[in-house]
């Protein structure tokens, strides 16, 4: 029995660590190429640490292509499909929640299912339906399909904090004259403050990272997103991979801090959204 309790935290702590290397190895291999000459990159066995380190694909970055601009419109593309994707989740999931109504758990059926179709199937009926509306290699196409793509697991994200806020003190508001407007605005939206925290977060991750959506919607160098942008340092003949890893470590950056800082919220957001309909 002591012997079992002995080796229990040590094959605890060494399959903790065996995942986190996991984890961990392929960004520092990113930042590796990044600083890495182009001589080095091919070099065989690789050079885990570079030799003779360099920003110099940094520096190119800044100064061939659109880089700023990619970054603007990834930027620009994200915080708008947060911003419209939070309004309309946060009403609709406390009418969800709170408000009966015929087909109330049909819709919510429906939502969840369009949640777990993966994405790219969706992508022909929007591609059709962004061009029939004209919105083509346009910003308001690009965040359309990002709502869309998003707006699902938002729903169900803050239809899992209403369910868990006490409906008594809707009740109290009620007697003391608040309409069902003034219920939501000045009781139930303040105290879903950490839902719309962790909701926000991830349609921002999600935007953020969106390749297909804004690769198929798009047609001019003026409206590429980051993902989109990196992808052309993939060649006919080659990958200019200091480049693309000097460009995915920019990228991930702005995610990672924006991760880090909302992480507790982010995960609070998760585990309350996990309740049944």
């Amino acid at each position: 029995m002591k012997r079992r309790k002995f080796w229990f935290p040590v094959l605890w702590w060494a399959s903790a660590l065996l995942f986190l290397a996991f984890l961990v190895f392929p960004v520092l291999w990113m930042l590796s190429t990044s600083l890495k000459p182009s001589s080095e990159i091919f070099h065989t066995p690789p050079h885990w640490i570079p030799e003779h380190p360099t920003l110099h694909a940094f520096t190119t970055l800044w100064q061939r292509g659109n880089f700023l601009r990619y970054l603007t419109n990834s930027l620009l593309i994200a915080l708008a499909t947060t911003g419209i994707a939070v309004v309309v989740s946060s009403m609709a999931g406390y009418a969800f929640a709170r408000l009966p109504f015929r087909g109330r758990k049909s819709v919510l059926f429906g939502i969840l299912t369009a949640q777990m179709i993966p994405g790219v199937l969706f992508l022909l009926p929007i591609f059709v339906l962004i061009k029939q509306l004209g919105l083509l290699n346009t910003y308001a196409g690009l965040i359309l399909a990002n709502v869309a793509f998003s707006l699902p697991f938002a729903i169900w994200m803050m239809y899992g904090f209403y369910k868990h806020i006490p409906a008594e003190l809707e009740e109290a508001a009620w007697v003391d004259g608040a309409g069902v407007g003034g219920t939501f605005f000045r009781v139930v939206l303040p105290m879903g403050l950490p839902g719309l925290s962790s909701c926000a977060v991830f349609c921002f991750l999600n935007s953020w990272d969106e390749f297909v959506f804004a690769l198929s919607l798009t047609t001019g160098d003026e409206l590429r997103t980051m993902p989109v942008g990196l992808f052309h340092f993939v060649g006919q003949y080659g990958i200019e991979w200091n480049y693309l890893m000097a460009g995915a470590v920019l990228v991930t950056i702005p995610a990672m801090l924006f991760f880090a800082l909302f992480q507790k919220r982010l995960l609070s957001g998760f585990a309350a959204g996990a309740v049944k309909g």
